[in-house]
């Protein structure tokens, strides 16, 4: 096991992070903030222990919820060498599980 990851986003994680974001500025600007600032600890939190996360058997990708406010947010991502790449991120309320 390596001793330290990097994680990268796709251009899907990064399409669903300016979705996510636009939609909570439209609503509450300092929320927005927050939820990015919760989303780089999390991607932090990722890089130390990747593995504990559950895998999906359908996308073969590992599910982690990150917690905010009352609903949170799924990252999906897989693990490869020493890089963790998330592969979507979505609301905790959104039919996540039928588009990892």
């Amino acid at each position: 096991m390596p001793d330290a990851y990097t994680v990268a986003l796709t251009p899907g994680a990064l399409s669903d992070l300016d979705r996510l974001d636009r939609f909570l500025r439209e609503k509450n600007p300092p929320a927005a903030d927050r939820m990015l600032a919760t989303f780089t600890t999390a991607f932090e939190r990722l890089a130390e222990n990747p593995f504990d996360s559950p895998i999906l058997p359908t996308a073969q990708l590992r599910a982690r919820t990150v917690r905010f406010g009352q609903g949170g947010y799924i990252c999906l991502y897989r693990v490869t060498d020493q890089t963790i790449l998330v592969a979507r991120l979505f609301h905790a309320r959104e039919d996540w599980h039928r588009q990892a």
